[in-house]
């Protein structure tokens, strides 16, 4: 016992890398039995002295639910956990965020399980004996939206927030109120199909604003939030009056800084909400404004008096609002914009105001506030193109690292049909600048105006001037690729690269080896910046384009790599060499001392299964012949996993063996497939084709064609085919129809008949398919 608290404590607040790696590891080699379970929960529970101790417990705990649910929990721990939660919750006081990740990844799981309806009613019975576990499990719910296609219907959260506005309003726990704020926000983010009365959240929401001074932050905070995303749910005249009690709170200076931050949240609904601005904002114009600066820019030093009632006479009257750059620059460059939209006279004006400003002595800072700001609202310039490019002319001829960067963000902004030539040139010449800041908006600039519509002559004559530069101006982009970490950043240079056709068209094949060693360098190093997804998504790009003078020094340099493989860089490794077999139009020879080693390396990470079946799928029906010299291991490889997988409590990684066979099945003529006709019961199979799995899926279809229908028998043919109806797969729908017909008599005919045109009438499938079902067969 005493090395197992040793291991937990070091795995949470070890003195080293090296301890915490070291205990992590020594905590995975237990397992994942109800007896380590129980200890961890009683860990967690009763070493009331050592907060470090409990806390690796709890994260313990999370991880088992994260990482071994799918591959070996027993079900008697996964039972074990959901009865833990009410303790757990009642003992963690300030640190119940943690149980409340907890949670919402085990419900997640339990969506994919099946087992989510069993998990539900567990919590809903907390409603009346532990209201606190309830919350908390009611926030998680309702935070999870479309998780791998599942999500809470609506009669769920219907009954989530039925039963939070029958306790908020005489409820006087702060900590319960705000589980219940949150939990309604979650909600109205999303889409919610049912109306119900507010008015107990109402008086509750109406209860904090008045008397704020004596909530707690976090309440306060989230009672802000909720009203936000509530704002268009709620009557005018209320919303109005809610906001009125809010904003004395924008007075307050002292207020904490995440309430300054849900403030900005506030702002932003009522500015730009056309009711709350005549109602609200133009009474209260100078007061909020000068709040707004107060809390988001700088001290005031300013005389606000003499302020109108309205934007354009704001950013006139108090100019040192356009030169703050800071963390909040976004929230003003927003409200230009959607000023820019509602009023086609504002653009021109804060226009003429900036030229009015430029010509006079500004310094560097000041200048670039106003370029920022003259970036916000040139896309609605178009009728005074010449003077917008005369301007800018003007800008770019200012030698100063600070406006480049101001001035690569104005083209960016830009939107016009077109641009002269010397702005290209600008930009491939900043391309090659000292400061990486400088090539990172020179190449979100190039990208942009490169991706409009470019004059046919003036593409052909910028990629005959840079032709010869090509090489190097790609290699800057990778260079910055290499130091800068940004999501965007890959997509920008994509679409340079692809501007230089003629050049990529002879050298995709280096280009995409360059990208590849850049992205092993990458997802080995940990200290690297550089945004692997976006690269390799941007080899498939050259791949859909050019597979096939790609694929072959390709593939070399990533069987090479595969020794290279980690936990990191797995999953997408494996998802690159599916979509190499993908997209090649011929046979891929692949060593199956390849596949060896990609199998291997995920039993061996126990993770990325679902992009492995993914690989094997592509590769065997893209090379039958391989397939079929290789098909004894092939079954012996998917029958493996399949029993496994078939007595796991989820039911996902079954679904991804079944994709396996299948495609062996599809290859296969001589095989006797009756002989698989019981090697998933019927009850798993149903349930993985309403969950969408599409491994079950590709099997039953196989099935049945290979059958003549007759694998139907073992299911109610017409709930299965009311189960893919509603879920649009129609490739399954043809699967089955072509092999059912004949399999009915004449009652079940009429019987299917019916279904299908009770379906059909249904407004959401026939909004998705294009014709009748049934002519689809």
């Amino acid at each position: 016992m005493f090395n197992v608290e040793k291991l937990l404590f070091d795995s949470y607040a070890g003195d080293s890398t090296e301890t915490v790696k070291s205990a992590e590891e020594g905590l995975k080699s237990l397992g994942s039995s109800s007896e380590v379970c129980k200890l961890f929960i009683d860990t967690a529970i009763n070493q009331e002295n050592d907060i470090n101790l409990r806390l690796a417990s709890i994260l313990q705990l999370h991880r088992l639910t994260n990482q071994n649910w799918n591959t070996d929990m027993p079900n008697e721990s996964k039972i074990l956990l959901l009865n833990s939660f009410s303790t757990l919750i009642l003992s963690f006081e300030e640190y119940q965020n943690n149980i409340f990740d907890f949670i919402k990844d085990y419900i997640k799981l339990s969506m994919l399980d099946n087992a989510f309806d069993y998990v539900y009613e567990y919590f809903s019975g907390l409603f009346e004996t532990n209201l606190l576990s309830y919350l908390y499990f009611a926030k998680s719910i309702a935070s999870i939206y479309n998780y791998n296609g599942f999500q809470p219907n609506q009669s769920i959260k219907q009954d989530i927030i039925t039963r939070i506005l029958s306790i908020i309003e005489e409820n006087t726990d702060f900590t319960q109120i705000r589980l219940c704020l949150q939990t309604v926000r979650y909600i109205f983010m999303n889409n919610v199909a049912f109306e119900i009365d507010l008015g107990p959240l109402i008086t509750k929401l109406n209860e904090i604003f008045s008397d704020y001074s004596k909530i707690p932050t976090k309440t306060l905070s989230s009672a802000i939030s909720t009203f936000c995303y509530l704002f268009h749910e709620i009557d005018i005249e209320v919303s109005c009056l809610l906001s009125k009690e809010i904003l004395p709170i924008l007075g307050n200076s002292q207020i904490p800084n995440n309430i300054q931050a849900k403030l900005g949240l506030f702002i932003n609904s009522i500015v730009i909400n056309p009711a709350t601005y005549e109602s609200l904002v133009v009474p209260n114009f100078n007061f909020i404004f000068e709040n707004i600066i107060r809390i988001y820019f700088m001290p005031m030093d300013a005389d606000m008096q003499d302020f109108e009632l309205n934007p354009i006479s704001f950013i006139s009257s108090y100019k040192d609002i356009a030169f703050a750059y800071d963390s909040s620059k976004s929230y003003l460059f927003m409200t230009f914009q959607q000023a820019g939209r509602d009023n086609n006279q504002f653009p021109i004006i804060v226009f003429n105001f900036i030229k009015e400003m430029i010509s006079k002595d500004i310094n560097e800072r000041e200048l670039f506030g106003l370029i920022y700001f003259f970036s916000s609202i040139a896309r609605y310039l178009t009728d005074n193109e010449s003077e917008v490019f005369e301007l800018l002319s003007i800008l770019l001829g200012v030698d100063n690292p600070l406006i480049t960067v101001g001035n690569c963000i104005l083209i960016s902004q830009m939107n016009f049909d077109s641009f002269p030539e010397e702005i290209y040139d600008i930009l491939f010449e900043y391309l090659f600048n000292d400061i990486v800041l400088i090539r990172y908006y020179a190449i979100d600039a190039l990208s942009e105006i490169i991706s409009s519509n470019v004059d046919e002559d003036l593409q052909n004559s910028l990629e005959e001037k840079y032709s010869e530069n090509a090489e190097d101006i790609i290699n800057e982009l990778m260079n910055t690729v290499d130091v800068l970490n940004d999501q965007s950043l890959m997509i920008s240079c994509e679409k340079i690269i692809s501007f230089f056709k003629s050049y990529v068209n002879s050298n995709s094949s280096s280009i995409c080896s360059r990208l590849f060693i850049l992205y092993m360098n990458a997802s080995t190093d940990e200290e690297s910046f550089v945004d692997c997804t976006s690269i390799l998504s941007t080899i498939t790009y050259f791949l859909k384009t050019n597979a096939d003078s790609i694929v072959e020094e390709l593939s070399q340099l990533i069987f090479e790599s595969l020794e290279h493989i980690n936990c990191n860089n797995i999953n997408s490794l494996l998802i690159l060499i599916s979509n190499i077999i993908y997209y090649m139009p011929n046979e891929v020879k692949v060593g199956i001392q390849y596949i060896e080693q990609l199998i291997l390396a995920v039993d061996t990470y126990k993770t990325s299964f679902e992009a492995l079946s993914i690989l094997l799928f592509n590769l065997i029906l893209k090379n039958k012949s391989w397939a079929i010299e290789n098909k004894s291991s092939l079954y012996e490889l998917a029958l493996k996993y399949i029993q496994s997988y078939s007595s796991d409590f989820l039911t996902e990684d079954l679904s991804h063996s079944l994709r396996i066979l299948s495609a062996i099945l599809k290859i296969d003529e001589e095989i006797d497939v009756s002989q698989f006709n019981d090697i998933v019961n019927t009850e798993q199979l149903g349930l993985m084709i309403q969950a969408r799995l599409e491994g079950a899926q590709s099997f039953i279809s196989i099935m049945i064609v290979k059958t003549s229908g007759k694998f139907l028998e073992n299911f109610e043919i017409l709930e299965i085919f009311d189960s893919i109806v509603t879920y649009f797969n129609q490739n399954l729908i043809k699967g089955l129809m072509n092999s059912v017909t004949c399999y009915f008599d004449a009652d079940q005919m009429n019987e299917f008949q019916e279904a299908l045109d009770q379906i059909y009438e249904d407004e959401t499938v026939s909004g998705v398919l294009e014709q009748p079902i049934i002519s689809l067969f």
